[in-house]
């Protein structure tokens, strides 16, 4: 208190409203402090409760996806074996088409050989 007499002519009840308002701000800032926390508590909540919900929708759609992707295979399988039968059938086809015009060739050749015997037993008898 000496050392506030001889140098600083303030009173006592001006420190102490001086003290009082800093006890008001330095109250304001830890009530706005405290609701900036709480606010940004329950952002973090929502924020959490959304990216739980994204994580259940995601994972739904992984499982949809895997299934699709297990469902097409087995098709796609299945028509790698249609392909493959369709491949030897038209081979086995091609094959009997091969048959079947020899076979078309050998019969007009036993035509015309039975012709050209006919006709030379015509020109014998004659």
């Amino acid at each position: 208190m000496i050392f506030k007499k001889k140098h600083i002519k303030i009173s006592d009840s001006e420190i102490k409203d001086l003290l009082q308002n800093q006890m008001k701000l330095i109250d304001h800032i830890k009530k706005k402090q405290n609701q900036d926390v709480s606010d940004d508590k329950v952002k973090i909540t929502d924020l959490t409760s959304k990216v739980n919900s994204s994580k259940e929708i995601l994972q739904s759609e992984k499982q949809t996806l895997e299934y699709k992707n297990n469902v097409l295979s087995k098709h796609l399988n299945h028509i790698t074996e249609l392909k493959g039968e369709k491949n030897k059938f038209l081979d086995e086809n091609q094959q009997l088409e091969l048959q079947r015009n020899k076979l078309k060739t050998c019969k007009r050749n036993l035509k015309d050989q039975a012709l050209l015997d006919q006709g030379r037993f015509v020109l014998y008898i004659l």
